[in-house]
């Protein structure tokens, strides 16, 4: 009688559960928004995530960004001969291992603990980059608590309006090359709201629900729904600075009618209104303007020459990088002759 084992290993895997610090994700959505486009660089991004494990939760506490290039080889051959062109994905082993040394040095507690990936498809580029950072845990190559690593997949273009976060854990290494990995269940830790940044990350996003509905204060029709549902987005650099200077100037429009209605007697008074209002004036310098324009040339003609001594510096040290190989060369040259 023969009995076949077909559990793939998975019979002994441990069940984790995760929290995830709302800090990482900004680091996530920038890391995407900026990724490079041009060049040998993936389609997607990937990063190394950072935290502890008390041996029960998984604590998801920070993150750093990785390169992720492709090389491709058409002339690579499989065993039967036939042509190989896919690409092949090169990781900078080093830099993890300088950034985890880093990080080290600033929150001794906090261990590699997983990988990131920009992505909510489980493709064979996925797949790759778990065995790539399972190899680097079984290797010893970082230290962490856990056995195998974590994988936190997201969608970086809110298709859904949502981040669409999943977290991974590898359940089973019995195939190498495709190993079988399982969905673990994660909250976010809220309970210093005030610290998560969640005000600025939704603020620099356009999105449908009902407070930008409401802030716009335009009739929306099912169209114009329908439009702002697609049309959702992580805002670039300028393009929220443009949305803050905007708001900026309509605030202060609406705070110069406001003034002028008072002032003309059309609206009563607002003690609130008015102690806001000097709250928000005690922020400003009530020093002359001309002062203020001389310290920013002042300072911007400093920072300039700083740029310049510091362009400098780097010219002169391959110069002298250049001299240093020239008379190397013909010393070695003369020694040569002897």
């Amino acid at each position: 009688k023969i009995e076949a084992n077909l559990n793939f290993g998975m019979s002994t895997a441990k069940q984790y559960h995760s929290i995830i610090q709302p800090q990482v994700l900004p680091n996530l959505l920038e890391h995407s928004q900026k990724r490079e486009t041009e060049g040998n660089h993936a389609s997607v991004v990937i990063g190394t995530l950072l935290g502890t494990h008390d041996g029960k939760m998984v604590n998801i506490s920070n993150s750093f960004p990785m390169s992720l290039k492709i090389e491709k080889k058409s002339d690579r051959r499989e065993e039967n001969g036939k042509a190989n062109n896919q690409p092949e994905y090169v990781f900078d082993t080093e830099y993890l291992k300088k950034m985890v040394k880093f990080h080290k040095s600033i929150n001794e507690h906090e261990n590699v603990i997983g990988v990131y990936i920009s992505s909510t498809e489980v493709d064979r580029l996925t797949m790759i980059t778990v065995q790539y950072f399972s190899t680097l845990f079984k290797d010893k190559v970082v230290k962490s608590p856990l056995a195998s690593p974590i994988i936190l997949m997201y969608d970086p273009l809110l298709q859904k309006n949502r981040l669409d976060i999943k977290v991974m854990t590898v359940h089973s290494t019995f195939f190498a090359e495709c190993p079988f990995l399982s969905e673990i269940p994660f909250k976010f830790n809220l309970s210093n709201f005030d610290k998560t940044g969640l005000d600025v990350l939704f603020f620099g996003q356009d999105h449908f629900d009902t407070m930008a509905i409401l802030d716009s204060k335009q009739q929306i029709t099912q169209d114009n729904f329908s439009d702002m549902l697609k049309n959702q987005r992580v805002l670039t650099d300028r393009d929220l600075m443009m949305k803050n200077f905007k708001l900026l100037i309509q605030n202060l429009t609406e705070c110069e009618t406001y003034l002028q209605r008072v002032i003309d007697g059309e609206q009563p008074k607002n003690p609130e209104v008015a102690r806001s209002l000097n709250q928000c004036l005690s922020q400003f310098t009530r020093q002359d303007l001309a002062i203020l324009e001389e310290m920013v040339y002042t300072n911007f003609k400093d920072a300039a020459m700083m740029n310049n001594l510091g362009k400098l510096q780097m010219a002169q040290v391959s110069l002298t990088e250049r001299i240093n190989n020239l008379f190397s060369a013909s010393v070695n040259k003369y020694l040569s002759h002897q």
